[in-house]
């Protein structure tokens, strides 16, 4: 009797063993990829999310997510979100993902519907009108064309007004069109005389009239050539004081040595075309003059960001179209490894920079469309050291810098065609401070202040790595009469410059003389080489085709403004 039950004992023993390493086992396969649905109109958080017909409201991430589960939520490998197109994605989300180099997480904006999913960053206005008379609209003698809008008693001055997906340029003294809204050039001196008064918090200078009225906004050049902004201003009989609180985008700051620069923003009084407009929160009340005076649909820009990586391993964010923001559409300081930002469109960007990262590895920017960026930047990667692949992508009419690598190690920027770049930081692509194994190669920069910059550091960052920054094959054409192709601000080591059309109006090339290591070899230059400081840095006829700006430059130019990043580098 006791040899049965000891008998039976272990064979209760082992079926229990063999149950709980069959379960072991069932815990430890990898799960099946799974397929999410997000409709931000006609979705249910309370739904599964596993079908067109059962699509959550909200994506995981999103701190709006109803059901509880959105900070637990992990999307593993293989795993996809697909978001409806059309709909307007209207919020800010972390997603959790856990991808793998073979079997990335994907949130996709291109699957499901016939157009685009849309990332919004603004938020819709719904009580606007006309102007019924000149009272309601700050007394500007234009009411009979302006919109008024309530606005939330939450807004301030900066939040851009978008109408029909349009940014309106904030009204601006002296005028500019919204390509130079930045562009320094365009603002008031402040005689260098003046500096004393204007560290005390006076500025004297006749403004236009009509300008105190809603929130004006004086925008000051500031070292090191930053613009800064303060609301807090008073104007006076002979100009305007400011007790230089609520300093944005840069602290006062201004240059002792050399006249400074001013302009007025965001007055009523200066809505006096179409694409401009004024906000003022104190008065609850934004107006505009729309350039299409059809259906107006307007929106206010918020400060929220789209999409944030930070908690995302191996992520493809891909097929969305980016609009109407005020903060990063996408954003990742964080170490996280492997994400891919490919086939998507970023417009009507304003104050901010469409594709922020720092820290990030093994990181891709691929194939996409950057237009109309008003006061805002394309990319910026910052602190890493990589790799970093920039490649392929279409940039258009923005106002700062196209891309710019800042203590980047392992990068490559290849075959990028960028046009319309201007402002006070309007370069083309820069690669500065701490730059390792840097390539620039095959692109094509047209239209813009300085195609190219480059600017080294005597305090490396990197623990490990060669300092180098390597251009070669690309097109640069400055456009600008104080620019030039390429212009180095000196401490660049191993900057090696090869194979390249370089052309500006007054530079073709521009050095300082101390980039170490330097070697020009099979570029075309038109324009004057200039090498402000006397050093063993030279660029020679033998070694490199030198023309002047005219004659046979000129034709050459022609010719190289037909040429187009090689279609061949952009499959994948």
């Amino acid at each position: 009797m006791t040899r049965q039950i000891a008998h039976r004992s272990h064979f209760i023993l082992a079926l229990l063993s063999a149950s709980m390493l069959a379960g072991q086992a069932q815990a430890e396969a990898p799960a099946a990829p799974r397929i999410f649905y997000v409709d931000h109109d006609g979705g249910d958080d309370r739904n599964d999310g596993l079908s067109p017909t059962s699509a959550w409201k909200h994506a995981p991430g999103d701190v709006r997510f109803k059901n509880g589960t959105a900070k637990l939520f992990a999307l593993g490998a293989g795993d996809t979100v697909r978001f409806r197109g059309g709909v307007r994605y209207r919020g800010s989300f972390m997603p959790r993902a856990n991808g793998t180099a073979d079997q990335k997480v994907t949130l996709d904006g291109s699957s499901w519907g016939a157009a685009r999913a849309i990332m919004d960053g603004s938020d819709t206005l719904v009580d606007i009108r006309r102007c019924r008379s000149a009272a309601e609209c700050f007394d500007n003698p234009n009411w009979q064309s302006i919109w008024r809008a309530e606005i939330p008693t939450t807004a301030k001055w900066d939040y851009t007004l978008f109408v029909n997906d349009m940014p309106m340029q904030a009204a601006q003294w002296p005028a500019v069109q919204a390509a130079e809204a930045s562009d320094i050039k365009r603002f008031q001196t402040i005689p260098r005389a003046a500096y004393a008064a204007l560290l005390a918090g006076s500025i004297a200078h006749p403004l236009p009239p009509g300008v105190a009225a809603g929130t004006p906004v004086l925008a000051l050049w500031n070292r090191p050539n930053e613009i800064g902004f303060t609301p807090d201003i008073r104007i006076t009989g002979s100009g305007l004081e400011f007790a230089g609180a609520g300093w944005s985008s840069a602290s006062f700051n201004p240059y002792p040595d050399r006249d400074n620069r001013f302009a007025i923003l965001n007055a009523p009084s200066l809505v006096n075309r179409p694409g401009l407009a004024a906000i003022s929160p104190k008065d609850g009340v934004a107006i505009f003059w729309p350039t299409n005076p059809g259906t107006i649909r307007a929106s206010l820009g918020a400060p929220r960001t789209g999409i944030n990586l930070a908690r995302a391993n191996h992520m493809v964010v891909r097929g969305f179209s980016f609009t109407s923001f005020n903060a990063h559409p996408i954003i990742q300081r964080s170490s996280n490894i492997g994400n891919v930002i490919r086939d998507n469109s970023f417009q009507s960007i304003a104050q901010t920079t469409a594709i922020s990262a720092v820290a990030v590895r093994d990181f891709t920017i691929f194939r996409n469309d950057f237009s109309n960026l008003v006061w805002s930047a394309g990319v910026k990667v910052h602190g890493t050291l990589g790799p970093v692949m920039i490649r392929c992508n279409r940039m258009s009419d923005i106002t700062k810098t196209a891309i710019t690598l800042t203590d980047v190690g392992n990068a490559t920027v290849k075959a990028n065609s960028i046009t319309g770049i201007r402002g006070n930081h309007g370069n083309g692509i820069s690669a500065y401070l701490d730059s390792r194994n840097v390539v620039i190669d095959g692109n094509v920069v047209k239209d813009a202040a300085r195609p190219f910059t480059t600017h080294g550091t005597s305090k490396p960052v990197h623990a490990s790595g060669t300092p180098s920054v390597h251009v070669t094959n690309n097109i640069f054409l400055s456009t600008s009469a104080g620019g030039g192709g390429l212009i180095s601000y000196g401490s660049t080591p191993d900057f090696v410059v090869t194979g390249n059309f370089l052309s500006g109006p007054r530079f073709g090339m521009k050095l300082t003389g101390r980039e170490t290591g330097f070697v020009a070899t099979g570029n075309r230059v038109v324009g004057r080489v200039a090498i402000t400081t006397k050093g063993a840095v030279d660029v020679t006829p033998d070694s490199n085709q030198l023309y002047s700006a005219d004659g046979n430059g000129a034709l050459l130019v022609q010719e190289m403004q037909k040429a187009t990043v090689n279609p061949a580098a952009c499959t994948g």
